[in-house]
């Protein structure tokens, strides 16, 4: 039995994994005879309140997903999709870039061997794949969420699969990634000891441009004891996005849209779900769309501290600052 929670909803979420769960639940007095053959049960617990409530969820239906939003993306301003996702019955969000993978495991780490930055791409392509095989073997309904830059023909060998792929002009993640690895190497001075084919120096104003060709020609690279990092050259990002747009399997979510035209794009990312999920139809679909905007918004994610348009400079909206 899984156990997952909904902290913004309060929710505690428990999903059968077994047959056996799904006749220990039928068993229960109070949902006897309401559960459907070939339907998996999920059982919703109120935290706040102690009430429990059974839906009836047909898995069967819905594609296994995987999202790609690779590093500087643009997920804060995509990061409303989940709603969606949630709104068509995809039950967990896993997120392998943590514990679980290289990206944040000093047992990883050490354990394959990984002294240089340059071995990071090897071990992202193993990551890709390996969830290509996961998925396949996962319950359908399932979302696996990569915040890496992982290959995604990788994951698309698995022809069960579908990917969402987050995509933005690599001149303005390239802006982005500057500022950002700048601040995270100031952040860092002192503290962890780590190697990168970019250190504090080579941001300071008299390099900037010498930084800006490295970061175009070989991106960001960085390996600690504890953790990996990796942001793709542009040349390689574009190849990865070439691939995604020769396949239906993809929904290609751009960054550009969200500004000038979310409403739209994530309309046709719900289309695209149906389509891939048997025709499965989401209620209330433009007040699901209006939230799922509303959250990817300055305004919001600051709790009003910034709106777009109105200020040169964002203030701090976290904790390291970024």
């Amino acid at each position: 039995m899984n156990i997952d929670t909904i902290p913004d909803q309060n929710l505690i979420l428990l999903t059968p994994t077994s047959q056996q769960d799904v006749d220990l639940l039928a068993g229960l007095p109070a949902w006897r005879g309401k559960i459907a053959r070939g339907r998996t049960p999920m059982v919703a617990i109120d935290a706040a309140r102690g009430v429990a409530a059974l839906t009836d969820t047909e898995v069967s239906a819905l594609a296994p997903l995987v999202l790609i939003a690779p590093p500087l993306a643009g997920i804060s301003r995509a990061i409303g999709l989940k709603l969606i996702v949630d709104a068509f019955g995809y039950r967990r969000f896993n997120r392998p870039f943590g514990p679980d993978t290289m990206f944040a495991n000093p047992d990883y780490i050490a354990g394959h061997a990984m002294v240089s930055p340059a071995d990071i791409d090897i071990h992202l392509d193993i990551l890709a794949g390996a969830v290509g095989l996961a998925v396949m073997d996962q319950p359908r309904g399932t979302i696996w969420d990569l915040h890496a830059p992982v290959p995604p023909n990788r994951v698309l060998a698995n022809p069960s699969a579908r990917v969402i792929m987050l995509a933005r002009d690599p001149r303005d993640a390239m802006v982005s990634a500057y500022f950002f690895y700048k601040r995270s190497t100031e952040l860092a001075a002192g503290k962890e000891s780590f190697t990168a084919n970019l250190a504090a120096t080579d941001f300071s104003p008299a390099r900037k441009e010498a930084a800006l060709m490295t970061l175009i020609a070989d991106g960001y690279a960085a390996l600690s004891a504890k953790a990996a990092t990796r942001f793709v050259p542009p040349r390689q990002s574009l190849d990865a996005l070439a691939r995604c747009l020769a396949s239906d399997r993809v929904f290609v979510l751009r960054y550009e849209r969200q500004h000038r035209d979310p409403h739209r794009q994530y309309a046709e990312l719900i289309s695209w779900l149906s389509a891939a999920s048997d025709g499965k139809a989401v209620p209330g679909q433009d007040a699901l769309i209006a939230e799922a905007i509303k959250r990817g918004t300055f305004a919001h994610q600051t709790n009003g501290a910034m709106i777009e348009g109105r200020h040169n400079e964002a203030p701090a909206a976290s904790p390291t600052g970024h």
